[in-house]
């Protein structure tokens, strides 16, 4: 054995071998390995600010259908391929008790001015709209880093080539804001 080594109690030997296997393990986890380890930021754009320059090529891992859990129920979300510069998508979200439908969202990834937006459209069960009648709900790009995008308030990251989070902000009415995190798998 090397002389250095000699002098070091094998108790630190020990705990210096932890530390680098948990270095190793939070490494593999931040690389996709366990996709609920993953909790994305949620960035809002500044008013003023451009949105960056990015295409729906840039979200084409996202195309297909996603399961995955909020609010205590399931839910599941369609996205189509892009055309004429639109990426459409359906969520639909089933209440916990009793399986039934909770709310669909109608949302699309569209191309604007050289850049993305994130436009959806809240209803009930019933289809009934949450927004006014020509209300929708946009969400210009922020940020597009290596495989997430990140939207006004919505981030959407891919952790693997079936695994995605998606991390939003909502507002109650006394203005306090809660994150939310939806891991999704491929369907």
């Amino acid at each position: 054995m090397h002389r250095a080594l000699t002098r070091i109690p094998l108790l630190t030997m020990a705990a210096t071998l932890a530390v680098i296997l948990s270095f190793v393990l939070v490494a593999c986890s931040a690389n996709g390995q366990d996709s609920e380890a993953v909790d994305p930021d949620i960035r809002f754009l500044t008013e003023g600010v451009t949105p960056p320059d990015a295409s729906l090529d840039d979200l084409d891992w996202f195309v297909g259908l996603w399961e995955g859990e909020v609010f205590g129920g399931i839910v599941e979300h369609r996205v189509m391929a892009a055309h004429n510069g639109h990426m459409p998508g359906l969520v639909r979200i089933r209440a916990p008790e009793t399986d039934a439908v909770s709310m669909y969202e109608l949302s699309s990834f569209i191309l604007n001015d050289g850049s993305l937006t994130y436009r959806n459209r809240h209803f009930g069960a019933d289809l009934v709209a949450y927004q006014e009648p020509e209300g929708v709900v946009d969400r210009p790009l922020v940020a597009m880093e290596d495989g997430t995008a990140y939207f006004h308030g919505i981030t959407f990251a891919q952790t693997g080539d079936d695994t995605s989070v998606v991390a939003f902000m909502l507002t109650d009415d006394a203005g306090a804001q809660t994150k939310h995190l939806v891991y999704y798998t491929r369907k």
